[in-house]
């Protein structure tokens, strides 16, 4: 999840980002916390690849209700 937290400061630049893939990258729900607030700036355009991870379903949840999410793959 360390990596994760990394990224989203990263993603915080990147407003125009349309397609993410962090298929099995172990990220748990930590990671994911992070990833819904690097994504904030990119509002209901991405497509997140985050199959084969481990998240929780209450994760899920969390990803699901992210408003800068177009798709959500799991």
């Amino acid at each position: 999840d360390d990596g994760a937290e990394s990224l989203a400061g990263a993603l915080r630049q990147c407003s125009s980002l349309t397609l993410l893939s962090l298929r099995g990258n172990e990220i748990r729900g930590g990671g994911a916390d992070y990833l819904i607030r690097g994504l904030q700036p990119c509002p209901g355009r991405v497509v997140l690849n985050m199959s084969e991870n481990r998240l929780s379903h209450a994760d899920i949840r969390r990803l699901e209700q992210c408003s800068s999410l177009r798709t959500l793959i799991l």
